[in-house]
């Protein structure tokens, strides 16, 4: 059922794909590591960003491009020419948003007149809210360019040819195209693909983790599971959400055969939970849920219902991997657990549902990647 098809008869068409995934996957994997690079020079080794030459970043760039695709040189000059028109009209979009403009840009154009961390700290704390995006604008804003909004082209850009190139292992390119087209165009992700917050790289790295640890689900290669645990990962530092390590426990449950070990996880995780939040202040936890239900439920309506008809639509079919599905319940189980614990010490949360849909907005891309997979696996049955 979920075996894995040729790329395509055409020679030049697997080299297309190749240079698809492999660019669109370093490029992710190369804004973490430069961030990281960056962070630890200013950070712990105490060096002045301001004498970084971003000259560098780009030359790197430059030759691991010419070196992936030396033998494809035409497929490259497409790509590039079609990302460069992609991205092209975000030349002319200033930064918005008020936390990008009070926070991330902000720490940026901090950056930009100290060039030390240290100084940006005052703001709000690295654990807090990662330097990611702020370290991506200073670099931007470095290199000369008056905005950093082509980053968020970008990533959507490198979103889409991801899920192309994974969702191109199973199925046809013509299909391939119109199932990433359909997660990609998920709500939320179009709009804040123009708002320079955290939350849209962090789904994306997120939804691509779980995509990768779906696939090591069922094939076992090593490389799937690295990936997948290295996206989730590396959402962590774009914002420091417990969600990245939801997609890596439940691939650990899944993998283990005996229904009864797996039980008895459930069940000790449940009394771990019980324990820390005992007493329940039921009044808090009624609230939490009419919270959740008219925040993200009536607000992202249809795709919860979605993801129930295709549980449904599981157990009639007798579909046996349940990797997706239990992510997103562990998705749902942290919303209210975490939205519970913000309560106990802040009972104002209810007066910013924006920000809980904005944090949540990972939910519909994974909830149209559970539906997809669920439909093509069954029609290759």
């Amino acid at each position: 059922m979920d075996r894995e098809i040729p790329l395509g008869s055409n020679y030049s068409q697997n080299n297309l794909i190749m240079i698809i995934n492999s660019f669109s996957l370093i490029s992710l994997l190369g804004f973490q590591l430069i961030t990281w690079l960056l962070f630890v020079l200013s950070y712990f080794l105490k060096i002045n960003l301001l004498n970084f030459p971003t000259w560098t970043f780009w030359l790197v760039i430059a030759a691991w491009i010419t070196f992936v695709a030396r033998h494809n040189l035409r497929q490259l000059f497409i790509l590039l020419f079609a990302i460069l028109i992609f991205i092209l009209p975000s030349l002319w979009f200033p930064v918005t948003g008020w936390d990008s403009i009070t926070l991330y840009d902000f720490r940026a154009q901090i950056l930009l007149h100290t060039g030390n961390i240290s100084d940006t700290l005052f703001r709000a704390s690295v654990v807090d809210y990662p330097m990611f995006t702020t370290l991506l604008h200073f670099l931007f804003y470095r290199s000369g360019l008056s905005t950093p909004m082509p980053i968020y082209a970008f990533l959507y850009l490198l979103f889409g040819l991801q899920l192309y190139s994974l969702f191109r292992r199973t199925n046809s390119a013509k299909l391939s195209l119109v199932l990433a087209l359909v997660v990609t165009m998920a709500p939320k992700l179009f709009e804040h693909s123009h708002i320079a917050y955290a939350n849209f790289p962090y789904t994306i790295y997120l939804v691509l983790g779980t995509f990768y640890l779906y696939y090591w689900t069922i094939n076992k290669k090593m490389k799937d599971l690295l990936l997948g645990i290295l996206l989730c990962l590396a959402s962590l530092w774009i914002r420091s959400f417990p969600f990245g390590l939801i997609p890596i426990l439940a691939a650990m449950f899944v993998s283990i055969k005996s229904t009864r070990t797996q039980m008895a996880a459930i069940i000790v995780a449940a009394i771990a939970i019980l324990i820390k939040y005992w007493p329940i202040n039921f009044s808090i936890l009624v609230g939490i849920l009419d919270f959740i239900k008219w925040g993200i439920l009536k607000y992202y309506f249809p795709y919860p219902l979605i993801f129930v008809l295709s549980v449904i639509y599981q157990f009639q079919s007798k579909t046996k991997n349940w990797f997706i599905p239990f992510t997103i319940l562990g998705f749902w189980a942290a919303i209210i657990i975490g939205n519970y614990s913000y309560a106990l010490t802040d009972r104002i949360f209810a007066q910013i549902p924006d920000a809980l849909q904005r944090t949540v907005m990972f939910l519909n891309p994974s909830i149209s990647l559970y539906f997809l997979l669920l439909l093509t696996s069954k029609s290759k049955t």
